[in-house]
């Protein structure tokens, strides 16, 4: 499988991940629960999901700057999204109280940009998405060129 497919399903799992917020608009108040009794009650699902978020972050952080070179637009979204989403993971894992208030604003469907909010998080979630089809088809012509030279060059004539 070739890098750009694997940084396909990275955006992939993401856009799925943001995606599943479409849950709040059909039904806010079971979303709403589920999502504060997780947080709450802080059991195992908490600490699986926030940890596999941070060490994933942590991942394309170093994908990024591994692969600073290649200079790809795309890869400063992990830099950016990694920085976030490792802010926010370690303030919720260890239970820091301004996060969890803001967090539990977030549900609070009373509040005026909950659908905004949520809103958003359904549009990052969709591009996420047209990302990951994206690099799925994406084919790096330098690197193709450079493969097809070796492939019907003989010996050592020069390509």
């Amino acid at each position: 499988m070739n890098k750009y497919k694997l940084e396909s399903l990275v955006f992939l799992f993401f856009g799925l991940f943001h995606i599943h917020r479409i849950w709040a608009f059909i039904d806010s108040k079971s979303y709403n629960k589920f999502w504060l009794n997780i947080l709450e009650n802080r059991g195992p699902f908490f600490l699986i999901l926030g940890f596999s978020l941070l060490i994933m972050s942590i991942i394309v952080i170093l994908y990024f700057i591994v692969n600073f070179k290649d200079k790809k637009w795309w890869r400063w979204i992990y830099l950016f999204g990694g920085i976030y989403l490792v802010i926010d993971n370690v303030l919720n894992l260890f239970n820091n109280n301004f996060i969890n208030n803001i967090v539990i604003k977030m549900y609070t469907m009373k509040q005026p940009y909950y659908s905004i909010l949520w809103g958003l998080f359904i549009i990052l979630g969709i591009t996420c998405l047209i990302i990951s089809k994206y690099l799925w088809n994406y084919t790096d012509i330098k690197y193709n060129t450079l493969m097809n030279c070796k492939l019907f060059c003989q010996n050592d004539e020069k390509c």
